[in-house]
Formats: structure tokens, C-alpha cells, sequence
């Protein structure tokens, strides 16, 4: 069974690129880590607009 660790977002991104810069992964390592920092910052990047879509229709409808 794998057991899943909710690390912040943006400290995943910090680990992902610290994998990269140490240059130890073979060539399908590093595409593999770059897929998943990319996908990673794809899905930060819209959470965040998303969430700044929320909070302006919030204040948008409260008249603020």
C-alpha cells in the first residue's frame, strides 16, 4: 500500500529542481522529473488563478 506525504506544494517544487541540479539522474530520471515539476507547477499555477477567480467573483457579488 502506498502512503501518500502532503508536502507543500512549492516545497516539492524546491526538492524536484535541488534532484536536477545535483546531476546523479540518468537521462529518463531527469525527463521523468521534469515532467512532474512541470506538471506540478501547471497545477500550482492554476489553483492559484483559480482561487484569485474566486475571490474577485466574491467580492464582485458583495458589491466591494
Amino acid at each position: 500500500m502506498v502512503e501518500w506525504n502532503n508536502m507543500e506544494d512549492k516545497k516539492a517544487i524546491g526538492v524536484l529542481k535541488e534532484l536536477l541540479e545535483k546531476e546523479l539522474l540518468s537521462r529518463e530520471e531527469k525527463e521523468a522529473v521534469t515532467t512532474a515539476l512541470g506538471v506540478l507547477l501547471l497545477t500550482v499555477h492554476t489553483s492559484e488563478s483559480y482561487l484569485k477567480q474566486q475571490k474577485a467573483k466574491k467580492q464582485e457579488n458583495s458589491g466591494s
